[in-house]
């Protein structure tokens, strides 16, 4: 019986081992998505055409339909708290939610230019940025809404993002002009900054107060070390228009794309590699929620997620000379050894006889890879997977 159930097992992890590792949710619309957010793995939102609110309880296994109190196109959602959420869109649509999204309240914003990206501070104090220099502020939790003035002349704001309550930048562009904006008084002054490139950004991401990352036009990424004061081009390998990127830390990010284009990188942007989509949709935006779980939305409700970074499709076994784990049996710890010719980023999962994960971890390069779990005594699979392939062994917990 154990073994009939060991060779079920190994069958059902090749089949996983098999697909692409972004992996389409059924999102229950066929509307543009062009935001999405979530408050941990489990709570997320997506919004979009026609006022689509669409949320999920469950890590994106299912989602539902929200009535959001408008038919205008919404184009970012952004949460403060579980509770407290907003999103913004065309003719200067701005709803708010205090429910966790089971409402949401239509709010005076007090211009009709369309709104592409929403960003807050804290729970009092929020920005959004769209068409034709508009820049909006709240202080008091967006029942009120004040102008500022940019200072550019560039018609299109696409995204803006803020380190902390008086640092933030903005960043878009229209026709053959690029902008990037920066204030250091919490928006009372923009500075506009010059890179020298022409091309329109559409998404700003900073992983600290120093260091930040944009995407456009082109497959255009530039990368900030200074707060913004300076911007370098990196080379992505992709002329895709990219709309939307995310980093998890230092080394890893994410930028997605027109016709289903996603790029990776895992050392700051030096080198970006291409991950497999499954779609040519447009993909507008990313959200990670851990290192290794990322929700991406686009065209024609798509929403992909990945638990694993997205970490290649190996549909090679690797050779048993290339992995060693010891010492197996075990109690609760285990040592992984890649015996190629460099460590490669890995996943690492286990199971149980039928396939249930009981455990996973995502490593960046190390190697050898110490594994410290309490699990209870039984058989199970270990399955490590690498972009050159995957390994399953049978681990003995004793």
């Amino acid at each position: 019986m154990v073994k009939h159930l060991f060779l079920l097992g190994v069958f059902l992890l090749i089949g996983i081992s098999s697909f692409s590792q972004w992996i389409a949710q059924t999102s229950g619309s066929t509307n543009e998505l062009h935001s999405i957010y979530f408050i941990d793995i489990n709570n997320g939102y997506a919004v979009g055409e026609y006022g689509t609110v669409l949320k999920t309880t469950n890590g994106g296994s299912t989602w539902t339909t929200k009535i959001s109190g408008t038919a205008k196109m919404l184009n970012s959602v952004f949460f403060i708290n579980a509770n407290v959420g907003f999103a913004v869109g065309e003719h200067g649509c701005i709803i708010k939610t205090t429910d966790g999204g089971t409402s949401w309240t239509v709010l005076n914003s007090g211009t009709t230019k369309g709104l592409h990206s929403v960003f807050f501070t804290d729970v009092n104090t929020g920005y959004a940025v769209g068409d034709t220099l508009t820049i909006l502020k709240t202080t008091n939790g967006g029942t009120s809404w004040t102008s500022q003035s940019s200072g550019t002349t560039a018609n299109e704001l696409y995204s803006v993002y803020f380190t902390d309550s008086n640092n933030g930048i903005a960043v878009g562009g229209y026709f053959s002009l690029q902008t990037i904006l920066k204030t250091t008084n919490g928006g009372s002054t923009w500075n506009s900054i010059s890179t020298g490139s022409n091309y329109w950004l559409f998404s700003v991401h900073f992983i600290n107060s120093t260091t930040g990352y944009a995407c456009g036009k082109n497959g255009l990424v530039m990368k900030t070390t200074n707060s913004g004061n300076t911007w370098t081009t990196l080379t992505t390998g992709t002329s895709n228009y990219l709309y939307s990127i995310f980093f998890v830390n230092a080394s890893t990010g994410y930028a997605v794309g027109s016709g289903g284009m996603i790029i990776k990188t895992t050392n700051g942007g030096t080198s970006w590699t291409v991950q497999s989509s499954n779609t040519t949709n447009d993909l507008d935006d990313i959200y990670c929620v851990t290192a290794t779980t990322c929700f991406i939305s686009g065209w024609h409700g798509t929403i992909l997620k990945t638990s694993n970074g997205g970490i290649g499709v190996p549909l090679n076994p690797l050779p048993n000379s290339s992995i060693s784990i010891y010492p197996n049996p075990t109690s609760d710890k285990i040592m992984i050894e890649n015996k190629l010719k460099t460590p490669k980023e890995t996943a690492v999962q286990i199971f149980t006889l039928l396939g249930k994960s009981v455990y996973e971890q995502h490593y960046y390069f190390k190697n050898p890879i110490l594994l410290d779990f309490n699990l209870p005594k039984g058989i199970y699979f270990i399955k490590i997977q690498t972009d050159d392939g995957y390994f399953i062994q049978k681990l003995m917990v004793e």
